[in-house]
């Protein structure tokens, strides 16, 4: 029998595949224990085996293997963290958010750079216009009220 230990962390998801290199199907054997010795399970078959646990303690697990005969096995060991996964892709739904939101943003002010030129110019163009026309009215309301003293007769 041969064993090895794994690093596990809790509410992780663990899939075991055992496969011979054989061209017979020899009996296999996989066992997992939990660090704290409460779960032990043990799996046995001819040719492929397959095992999955739901993590219920941190720790390191215990995985061994049995053979009858010598035989070379391949070993493949999953283990899916689902909360890590999660963490993951919020974190990538948040940068994705910023890198648009950010996108908008620059874009927005590219539009209001713009509108500004056209604002300062409406601006000036309106206050040279009052100031214009004011002058011009001033012009005409004392032209409507001025007296020639030589033109009065009292």
């Amino acid at each position: 029998m041969t064993c090895f230990f794994e690093i596990l962390k809790e509410d992780q998801l663990l899939y075991l595949d055992l496969l011979p290199k054989a061209v017979s199907e020899p009996e296999l054997s996989l066992r997992l224990t939990s660090p704290s010795g409460e779960y032990s399970e043990w799996v046995e078959g001819k040719g492929e085996l397959s095992m999955t646990h739901n993590v219920s303690e941190s720790g390191d697990y215990e995985i061994c293997i049995a053979v009858k005969q010598p035989i070379r096995i391949i070993l493949t060991i999953y283990a899916e963290d689902m909360g890590y996964y999660f963490n993951q892709l919020e974190n990538l739904i948040k940068v994705e958010n910023i890198t648009s939101i950010s996108m908008i943003s620059s874009r927005d002010e590219m539009v209001q750079q713009r509108n500004s030129f056209y604002i300062k110019t409406y601006v000036l163009v309106f206050c040279t216009t009052a100031i214009i026309v004011a002058i011009v009215q001033v012009g005409i309301v004392r032209g409507m009220f001025y007296v020639d003293p030589r033109k009065i007769r009292v």
